[in-house]
């Protein structure tokens, strides 16, 4: 789930397994909130369709934040930054 960096004997990055769960993750849960979205406006349900949106972005934030936490820990083990 995580990228994993490997450092060679010549001085340069390998980057491992590039996974692009995290694409398909936030792609599905954006299509699922539009959907969701859609049937509660035509429902007249339009209060409930924003809370539905800012509950789908938080969540797409947090692994967003998460995602970038993963970065900076990464840094600062290639550059021995502790």
């Amino acid at each position: 789930m995580h990228q994993t960096w490997v450092l060679n004997g010549v001085g340069g990055l390998n980057f491992g397994c590039m996974n692009i769960d995290i694409i398909f993750k936030i792609a599905g849960i954006g299509v699922l909130v539009a959907i969701v979205t859609q049937i509660l406006k035509k429902s007249d349900r339009d209060d409930i369709a924003t809370i539905v949106a800012l509950v789908g972005l938080i969540i797409v934030l947090s692994l967003v934040v998460n995602m970038i936490g993963d970065l900076f820990i990464s840094i600062k083990k290639i550059f021995s930054l502790y």
